[in-house]
């Protein structure tokens, strides 16, 4: 189990887990599952996510978001081939990478406020595709795709989000975000 999210995407309060399992509660799942509290019973999310053999990144977070369950981490996704981020409305899974490269990875998920509403944020990996080959720790879900964050050195990985004291925090495996000195936490 790597993830767990509780929250109500409009039909009742429920606890979401993702990872790298392929049930849950003697049901298939295949990495992802609703808890449903009301029949006190696990229920698969559609065929769920298949992740990639051999890597060490699976399903790593789940988030509710407008509705809406975002997955990421790595994986492979019908018709797409390899994808750092799905969304599940509900009915379907769909790729929601627009934005990403296949080969960026997602860690954690976090709800921010930065004075324009409610934003979704992403920490992970995210490599940028121009020439200079950047590497990004943050990334922004703008509706309808992902907007590159936090300039970090290669090698270096963003792990966790939070919101702290209304500032947005980050933590990882990285010295310095935008050029200036951060030792593995920045804001």
């Amino acid at each position: 189990m790597n993830a767990l999210w509780y929250g109500d995407l409009g039909l009742g309060q429920a606890l979401y887990a993702g990872g790298f399992f392929p049930s849950a509660g003697g049901i298939s799942a295949n990495n992802i599952a609703k808890w449903d509290i009301a029949s006190q019973n696990w229920i698969a999310l559609g065929s769920g996510l298949d992740v990639l053999a051999f890597t060490s990144v699976n399903l790593e977070a789940i988030i509710g978001f407008n509705g809406e369950l975002y997955a990421g981490g790595r994986f492979a996704f019908p018709g797409v081939g390899n994808t750092p981020v799905a969304v599940w409305d509900g009915v379907q899974w769909s790729d929601a990478s627009a934005g990403l490269d296949p080969a960026d990875a997602i860690f954690d998920f976090c709800i921010y406020d930065s004075g324009n509403g409610a934003e979704l944020y992403a920490a992970g990996v995210f490599l940028d595709p121009a020439p200079e080959s950047s590497q990004y720790c943050l990334a922004k879900w703008t509706g309808t795709s992902w907007m590159h964050l936090g300039a970090i050195l290669p090698a270096d990985e963003a792990h966790r989000l939070t919101v702290f004291e209304g500032n947005l925090i980050v933590g990882g495996e990285f010295e310095s975000v935008d050029g200036i000195t951060a030792n593995g936490i920045a804001s």
